[in-house]
């Protein structure tokens, strides 16, 4: 009769641990299903915005997100993509569209090949990760320094990430490729810098940058006959060296009118031996629209970039969209000229660059073609700071118009050569223009946590002799009670 009985003690034991398992099979497949995420992390780092959610919550159309990740690079940027990876997981738990893929280009070579070829990602990018977003129709690639902001240790000694920005960078790509095409239309005829050129002077690389956000450029000329194109949507003028005729003005005018966008680049040209600079016929264009262009040369010693004395740095701007996410990011600016906006009658100017109060507009031209070293004249000189971009908007009529005092400052010289972000400020110039502010970024950057745990000798010694000794030595006598009960 035992043995009956305790047959059916193990059959209800061993139905049992079967039942236990299916339970655990069935909660781990519907959790797996039907999970939530939680951000535990004092400034909530990765908790996406109701901003975020909604746009996710709102795609129609696959997104296909690539990580193009090289563990050493991944190594030297700290937590960068555990935090990208992080994100990412919950943009897919937020929208099945979301499809994410984490490349290495070391062990895919063949792979990365066709993806650099075909999202014309940069040796340089790649080297320190790119995350590309394509919906099918359009693409845009985000890379680390849009990503994260680090934090300089003393002595320009290490680094650490001092700023998450994550989420602002993926959900502006995500919106730019959702958006038609905006397309920038760049004046010829004037000896303007060229789209098309490789040359130093050239924007062939600023058309690239461009176009890797999402939108089309091309060259339009003839403004006096055929006027502004219809399909452009923004019109950029990029540093005319011979002046422009009075029925081109007069298109041009018209344009912004009707509430049409410009950018106009309007570094000084010089007429060696004269006092002033050559006119472009622009000067009282932007002046009806509250920007007067000054006839001086601007610099700044304290700020003095390496390449000659002519080219300064600065990161000092002004709360606008455009510059609102370039704090503590440099611009170069060579043969800049001063850019007033003392604004006009309903319009809205404001200048948004210029230099510290140790800079100065150098009205002394003939100083320039000599070896003589500029010095600041109180009379005469534009005291510091002294800007040199300025935005205006005609709310009432629509118009948007941004002037910046110099050309060179997004040629392929500088861009191609300078690491500082004179590309993003002239994109997020353009993204302005045209209307797309969420291109610059919506959320703000999440600080990061850095949590440091100091204890002195004593108390590690403290520690290692509870955790080592103390606890496992608790842990066997608790055994041994144990033990000597069941056995007395």
């Amino acid at each position: 009769m035992a043995r009956p009985r305790r047959f059916s003690g193990d059959v209800n034991a061993l139905v049992g641990i079967l039942l236990l398992a299916v339970v655990l099979v069935l909660a781990n497949y519907v959790s797996a299903r039907h999970y939530r995420r939680f951000d535990w992390t004092r400034a909530r780092v990765y908790a996406l915005s109701d901003r975020t959610i909604q746009v996710l919550r709102g795609l129609r159309s696959e997104l296909r997100v690539t990580v193009v990740e090289i563990p050493d690079a991944a190594v030297t940027a700290g937590d960068v993509y555990g935090a990208v990876r992080e994100v990412l997981d919950r943009f897919q738990s937020q929208s099945r569209m979301v499809k994410v893929e984490y490349l290495d280009p070391i062990r895919d070579p063949e792979r990365a090949k066709i993806l650099l070829a075909k999202y014309r990602i940069t040796n340089f990018d790649v080297q320190t990760g790119v995350v590309v977003f394509d919906n099918g129709t359009q693409n845009k690639y985000v890379t680390q320094d849009e990503i994260v902001e680090y934090e300089v240790g003393q002595g320009g000694r290490g680094r650490k990430m001092k700023a998450f920005k994550g989420e602002a960078a993926f959900l502006a790509a995500l919106m730019t490729i959702s958006e038609k095409p905006r397309t920038i239309c760049f004046v010829k005829g004037h000896l303007e810098g060229d789209i098309e050129s490789f040359e130093r002077t050239g924007y062939s690389t600023l058309s690239d940058e461009l176009r890797r956000d999402a939108f089309k450029t091309k060259g339009v000329e003839d403004l006096a006959r055929a006027g502004v194109p219809a399909d452009c949507d923004a019109l950029v003028v990029g540093g005319p060296q011979r002046a422009w005729l009075r029925p081109e003005v007069d298109a041009l005018e018209a344009w912004l009118a009707r509430g049409g966008r410009a950018v106009l680049l309007l570094g000084p040209v010089f007429d060696w031996g004269a006092k002033a600079f050559k006119r472009t016929g622009l000067e009282d264009l932007v002046e009806r629209r509250g920007v007067k262009l000054g006839q001086n040369i601007v610099i700044d010693p304290k700020r003095m970039a390496p390449m000659g004395r002519l080219i300064w740095k600065s990161d000092r701007y002004a709360d606008h969209p455009i510059t609102a996410r370039m704090t503590g990011a440099p611009t170069s600016w060579p043969l800049a000229r001063e850019v007033r906006a003392p604004g006009a009658p309903g319009l809205i100017a404001k200048e948004l660059v210029s230099t510290t109060e140790q800079g100065w507009g150098e009205s002394n031209l003939g100083s320039f073609d000599s070896d003589e070293e500029p010095r600041f004249d109180a009379a005469t000189d534009a005291k510091g700071p002294v800007p040199v971009a300025a935005a205006v908007e005609d709310r009432a009529g629509g118009a948007r118009l941004v002037v910046f005092g110099s050309s060179a400052f997004v040629s392929n010289a500088i861009l191609d050569l300078e690491s500082d972000f004179n590309r993003d400020l002239l994109v997020n110039s353009v993204s302005w223009a045209v209307g797309r502010e969420q291109a610059i970024g919506g959320v703000a950057p999440k600080a990061t946590e850095h949590i440091k745990l100091s204890i002195t000798g004593s108390q590690l010694w403290t520690i290692g002799l509870i955790a080592v000794l103390l606890m496992p030595l608790g842990a066997a006598l608790l055994g041994a009670s144990v033990w000597w009960l069941r056995r007395s």
